[in-house]
């Protein structure tokens, strides 16, 4: 896998001297599991638009595993993108220089923020754990330095990005960034706020006046929404993934045959972000007692995809990882999940879809 991708980032490494419109930073996964689908729904339609209206762009994709590596090669717009995770192994002697400089004085300034610590009390093992962790950021320097490097060199007006990606675009930049979120915003519930002293200075760093959100909503309406985005930098998005999915009748008979769906009454759980896992198996293990007929099915948030929770109880659950989303929710009895995006896009498939307080089993610290 490895080395196709490398052998592809050797042809097409004369894309980095190219000048661009734009400029995409995506991850490999964004194109989901399913076999049948090479592109990625949250970004295709912006590059066909850009395409069709003779605008250049570039694609830059991170790499998420076997699953996902290889697809951007059979996507139509394969000839402009090319592998991120060679990039830095290409870039010029002088910008690993300005690169080290960089990470030198991040971790100089950590060293003159904790310098006077009194580290000999009751926090001194979670003040030298918070040093540890400020240091362990210089890891991401690099990165941000590159970006902006080719970025600019590209010359582009915009890079279009997931959530999060102003975190690693470095700051006061000439170019917008424009975050494609894949969440309803309406059906989730912020973790953080953000005080007013973040904010100025977030106005301050990311250059809030080229900071855009482009948002899914089911039904055209802006909700608000935990984000440093100016409300009018906000555009409705509609649903992205569920336009790039097509329904295959031969496709939706695998599942049924896989977990014996044609036979038995099923139940599928959708997990969000934060889990208190040892509540979750006593409602998992509660539903079987009452109910062993039924087969349930757990579709894990892609954060725990590579988790070991819930192995032990293998003869309960079976694990959704790589099935089509929306094949399940195209065969499955019942949607149970906290509020979340599934939430909604379960509604397009199914009236029987239950929705409970995320609190009566999520641990919103992430513990």
């Amino acid at each position: 896998m490895n080395t196709r991708r490398r052998a592809d980032f050797a042809l097409k490494a004369k894309l980095l001297q190219g000048k661009y419109d734009y400029a995409f930073l995506v991850k490999a996964k964004m194109r989901r599991s399913d076999p049948n689908m090479p592109e990625n729904p949250q970004f295709v339609d912006i590059m066909d638009y850009l395409k069709a209206a003779g605008k250049s762009f570039i694609v830059m994709e991170e790499p998420s595993g076997p699953l996902f590596d290889l697809k951007y090669m059979r996507s139509r717009h394969s000839d402009a993108a090319i592998p991120y995770e060679f990039i830095a192994s290409a870039i010029g002697e002088q910008l690993r220089l300005t690169a080290q400089r960089a990470i030198d004085d991040f971790r100089s300034r950590v060293e003159i923020l904790f310098t006077g610590a009194d580290i000999s009390g009751g926090f001194a093992g979670h003040i030298t754990k918070l040093k540890e962790a400020y240091h362990l950021l210089s890891c991401g320097v690099m990165d941000i330095i590159l970006k902006q490097s080719l970025l600019k060199q590209m010359g582009v007006k915009a890079l279009f990005g997931g959530m999060g990606s102003h975190y690693s675009a470095g700051y006061n930049n000439p170019f917008a960034v424009v975050e494609v979120y894949h969440s309803f915003s309406g059906a989730m519930q912020p973790i953080l706020t953000n005080p007013p002293r973040a904010l100025e200075y977030y106005k301050a760093a990311f250059n809030i006046g080229r900071f855009l959100v482009l948002v899914p909503s089911p039904d055209e309406r802006m909700p608000e929404i935990e984000s440093i985005c100016p409300v009018q930098n906000r555009y409705h998005y509609g649903a992205p993934e569920i336009r790039a999915y097509r329904r295959d009748d031969e496709a939706l008979d695998n599942p049924r045959r896989k977990y014996g769906l044609r036979t038995q009454k099923s139940l599928l759980f959708v997990t969000s972000r934060w889990i208190d896992y040892s509540a979750f198996d006593k409602l998992l293990k509660e539903l079987y007692s009452r109910l062993p007929q039924v087969k349930i099915l757990l579709r894990p948030h892609p954060v725990y995809e590579n988790s070991d929770a819930h192995k032990e109880h293998a003869d309960i659950v079976d694990f959704m990882n790589e099935e089509s989303l929306y094949n399940l929710l195209s065969v499955v009895d019942v949607v149970v999940s906290a509020p979340s995006a599934v939430i909604i896009e379960a509604g397009m498939f199914t009236d029987n879809v239950i929705a409970f307080p995320d609190k009566l089993y999520s641990a919103q610290d992430g513990s």
